[in-house]
């Protein structure tokens, strides 16, 4: 009987040591994103409050070879949570860039940002390019003309070439397409600000670097 309390008694202890350490991890997620902007894998609330994603900001990371995020956000007229949008990316390190569109709703309820395998996101400033944007541009995305300067772009493309002109940075349920393309002859695109909705960024893969030539 003694071992058997004195097992129950390490069990407990062990639970609760565990509880500590995760509650210590989230205050610390806390601190991070409330003293830095920046944050790192794992789930967290959309609101204005302490360590929590501000609304409309938009974050960057240099991404992985295995990066998937997801938001949901609280519906009024559903009552439940619905999915914002979302984003997988295997392969090779590219930058993704998402915009946090869920908004703190009565009653306490939020949306949620989860990521995984993605690395660092750093929240971006409309002023500070992320690269010079008429430099040469590898995989990933880009904001424009931020980043990536309206104009004509080319580059070799490939087998599993894909690219895309964005409306948003909000996942792919979220109608963010103004265009896209690809294939394994060489590409050529046209960024430019003429139409609805309006282009806000460049996103592409396995396509090879991007070149303004006009």
């Amino acid at each position: 009987m003694s071992h058997t309390n004195d097992t129950r008694r390490a069990g407990s202890a062990g639970r609760g040591a565990r509880r500590r350490r995760v509650g210590a991890i989230a205050l610390a997620a806390v601190f991070v994103v409330l003293l830095t902007g920046c944050f790192g894998d794992g789930t967290y609330r959309v609101g204005y409050g302490p360590g929590q994603l501000r609304p409309g900001a938009t974050y960057s990371t240099a991404g992985a070879e295995e990066c998937y995020w997801v938001e949901w956000a609280w519906g009024v007229t559903t009552g439940g949570v619905f999915l914002v949008g979302w984003d997988h990316r295997t392969g090779a390190a590219e930058r993704q860039i998402h915009t946090i569109w869920s908004r703190p709703q009565p009653g306490g309820r939020h949306g949620l940002f989860s990521s995984d395998g993605c690395g660092v996101w750093v929240r971006t400033s409309a002023q500070i390019p992320l690269s010079p944007p008429l430099a040469d541009k590898p995989a990933g995305m880009w904001r424009v003309p931020t980043d990536m300067a309206y104009g004509t772009w080319s580059a070799p493309g490939g087998s599993r070439c894909h690219w895309e002109i964005l409306a948003n940075f909000q996942g792919v349920e979220w109608g963010r397409q103004v265009s896209e393309g690809g294939g394994s002859g060489r590409q050529t695109i046209h960024v430019v600000d003429d139409g609805r909705p309006r282009v806000h960024g460049f996103g592409s893969t396995g396509c090879g670097t991007w070149h303004r030539t006009g």
